[in-house]
């Protein structure tokens, strides 16, 4: 029962690891819907589609036996036809053990089983298939149907086949892809008196749906602003124009917020579908959410559906947080590796204001938290300079926040705070001012912070030296974070609202550049509105394009949390002379926000590879041949994707994604199960990995269907390779999205690489 073990102490909890899982609520699939919502498959008439395709068909964690050791349950199997295993595990009260398999097999005497990529490219051209099985005892003339929805097929439907008694046969259509969002199947076979009808396996999407991506750059410019009295501001809008090319994807979106409570409202939906969940945009998803909700409550406006979605949120961002804490009461960027000081903090202050907002927290959770901050104020991961300070200065300002001030750190810090960045000081302000609000220091550190104020006519921001890359800190986070910091104690000062009327107007797309950054602006515009009473609005406004009114409405109690949002198609745009948007307002107290950003898509064609503090290419090549990049390949082989990332200076907290073509899927070389055929030796894949050299500063890896994920929290000037097998599974030709990479948090240093071709031959 027991092997032999080494002499070791190790606790841990399971469910803690599992607790997600109990805590996520997965909304019911609508089985019937298709591209439209109208049912894709409804208009079929079969009596059964097999659509149901999950990894485990039944899992029952405690069962009761009788008194002779048996137990019974009832499982319905689903959609797979597969061979299921049963794994049975018991024990006694008194640690007798045992286990035990059965195998079960679901199937049907004509079966087919669908093949498909897992996603596709517009305008792909790709090999759909499907494998006939015949479990029965005679030969079957069968008839395979395709119906497609998003895809025009370049065969007929209907394909007439032998399958051969308890044999197989494979049928297969051409197909082009057309849809613009998802491709809908429904793959059929008759024969024999028996039938079956399945959608893809893959699918992933709701209503067994195959996603489509686009094979373009999405390319977004905008502008934003406010009107605070009276008054009509225009903004100009030109289409790009490019040689032989004409403009069909674009789109002007217009947005309209009576107040900061609803323009707030695209930053706060842009973290929560944030596409990653590291430790700081789990904490980043809730943190700004829940602070905006608390002013509203405490204004009279509080939002019941808005209460209830941030109690979900919240819930399952704690269990994972509580999953993801260190033995050593910290926490780390990714949910592995050492502690850090900065990703610790930030958690500790999030718990604490999910705690103060009257969320469930747990207090063992937060002690362990505040008590590895405790510890590690003086090891805090840096060596000596700026950045070690304005850390210190976030851990005494997260501590003070958790009810734990250090007046002796406080001193030293305020004593050395000319080696603190301006970012740095308002923290340490903010520490001062939750220790004692009538402290004299705080008019010192709040002249030091104005005294360094920018004024232009945009509004007032602050601007560091150098960024701070250690800290995630850019100069719209430290102005985020001088706003909190002065509205607390100069609330009437023209400098916070003129910081706020800066903030609003650097989104894009209603959002900041980054998790950190939009947080932050969202947490210091919280602030700025708790202090400012901007809550009490009342105007009317209107919003016309080209002289045509397109909307407008009125700014109330009731209308503030309601942001107007205009799309205007392409369609409607002018071509070859700028379009005049045109915003205004009446009279009345409150503020207006708006925002108006063009998104084209320009195809992959009409761009090169770009490089702004980050360069990444992308080739393909035989295991046999690591130096002949290749562009097309058999079915089936196995090859070498080749990612090389240039860094000319140290960049911090990294992401680069490397799109793979719809037939091809990333093989994970780490599981003994995965492929072999076509991979490298031992040796020459070692030798080769030292080939790729650097490979090994990617400390997290994530295999997607439709595009490899790395990332890293620090990348050392350089050129590095990181080398992946990637398996040709469908025939077809496709189009490769080009590879990206970014600073996460701060994106504009970004390198964008080429798009391609990629060819996988039938067999």
């Amino acid at each position: 029962f027991y092997s032999e073990r080494y002499l070791s102490v190790r606790t841990t909890l399971l469910l803690s690891r599992l607790i997600d899982r109990f805590n996520q609520e997965i909304p019911p699939v609508d089985m019937e819907g298709g591209a439209d919502g109208k049912g894709f498959f409804a208009e079929f008439g079969v009596e059964q589609i097999r659509q149901n395709f999950p990894d485990t068909a039944y899992w029952q964690g405690q069962l009761t036996t009788d008194a002779n050791g048996r137990a019974a349950v009832s499982i319905t199997l689903p959609d797979n036809l597969t061979t299921w295993r049963m794994d049975v595990r018991a024990v006694t009260l008194d640690t007798k053990v045992g286990q035990a398999t059965a195998d079960i097999v679901s199937s049907r005497p004509l079966r087919l089983q669908p093949q498909t990529p897992r996603f596709f490219v517009v305008g792909d051209q790709t090999q759909l298939g499907a494998l006939l099985v015949n479990t029965t005892g005679a030969d079957i003339e069968a008839s395979a149907t395709l119906a497609a929805s998003g895809a025009t097929l370049l065969d007929a439907a209907v394909q007439r086949v032998v399958v051969p008694a308890n044999g197989e046969a494979y049928v297969t259509w051409d197909a082009a892809i057309t849809g613009l969002e998802r491709v809908d199947l429904l793959f059929q076979v008759e024969g024999g008196g028996y039938s079956d009808a399945s959608a893809p396996p893959m699918a992933t999407l709701p209503g067994s749906g195959l996603p489509v991506y686009r094979y373009e750059v999405r390319e977004t410019v905008g502008a934003s602003g406010q009107l605070t009295s009276a008054g009509a501001v225009v903004e100009s809008i030109g289409l790009p124009v490019f040689p032989e090319w004409e403009i069909s994807q674009a789109q002007v979106t217009v947005s309209i917020a009576p107040s900061l409570a609803a323009a707030m409202t695209d930053g706060l939906t842009y973290l929560e579908h944030f596409p990653y969940e590291c430790t700081e945009q789990t904490v980043s998803r809730f943190l700004p959410n829940m602070l905006t909700a608390r002013a509203l409550r405490e204004a009279g406006l509080s939002d019941p559906e808005l209460e209830a979605h941030l109690q979900a949120q919240a819930t399952l961002a704690m269990q994972r947080l509580y999953s993801r804490q260190r033995s050593d009461g910290g926490w780390a960027w990714w949910d592995y590796g050492p502690s850090d000081t900065l990703v610790s903090a930030y958690v500790v202050l999030g718990l604490v204001e999910a705690r103060d907002a009257g969320y469930a927290v747990s207090e063992d959770a937060l002690n362990k938290g505040r008590s590895y901050l405790q510890r590690n104020t003086r090891n805090l991961g840096l060596q000596q300079g700026r950045a070690r300070n304005n850390r210190e200065a976030f851990l005494v300002y997260t501590l003070a926040r958790a009810g734990e001030p250090w007046p002796h750190l406080v001193t030293g810090l305020y004593n050395r705070r000319d080696a603190l960045d301006i970012y740095g000081r308002a923290f340490l302000l903010q520490a001062i001012y939750l220790m004692d609000a009538e402290d004299p220091r705080l008019e010192t550190l709040a002249a030091d912070l104005i005294s360094q104020a920018i004024v232009s006519a945009t509004g007032v921001h602050w601007a560091e030296e150098a960024p701070d890359y250690w800290n995630w800190n850019t100069d719209t986070r430290t102005t985020a974070i001088v706003l909190a910091a002065l509205a607390k104690i100069q609330p009437d000062s023209p400098l916070t609202a003129n910081a706020a009327r800066w903030l609003m107007a650097h989104r894009t797309s209603g959002h900041w550049q980054g998790t950190q950054e939009t947080a932050w602006a969202l947490m210091g515009l919280t602030e700025f509105m708790v202090a400012s009473g901007e809550l009490e609005a009342g105007y009317a406004y209107e919003v016309a394009l080209n002289g045509a009114l397109i909307g407008g409405g009125e700014a109330n109690a009731q209308t503030l949390r309601d942001a107007l949002t205009l799309q205007v198609d392409v369609a409607d745009l002018f071509t070859d002379e700028l379009n005049r948007l045109a915003i205004g307002r009446s009279e009345g107290g409150g503020n207006l926000y708006y925002t108006a950003h063009l998104e084209a898509a320009i195809p992959v064609a009409e761009v090169e590879a770009l490089s702004r503090g980050i360069a990444v290419s992308r080739r393909y090549f035989r295991a046999d041949d690591p130096h002949a990049p290749i562009t097309q390949i058999a079915q089936g082989e196995t090859f070498l994707a080749r990612l090389t990332i240039v860094a000319p200076r140290a960049l911090h907290y990294v992401i680069v994604e490397d799109y793979l073509p719809a037939g091809l899927e990333a093989v994970d070389s780490s599981l003994r199960t995965s492929q072999r055929a076509g991979a490298p030796a031992r040796y020459d894949w070692d030798r080769y990995l030292v080939e790729g050299w650097g490979w090994w500063f990617f400390d997290r890896v994530e295999l997607r269907d439709e595009k490899v994920v790395l990332s890293t929290g620090f990348l050392p000037a350089g050129s590095y390779e990181y080398v992946y097998l990637v398996r040709a599974a469908a025939p077809g030709v496709y189009q490769v999205i080009p590879p990206t990479a970014w600073e996460l948090y701060f994106p504009e240093v970004y390198g964008r690489g080429e798009g391609s071709l990629f060819v996988v031959e039938s067999r």
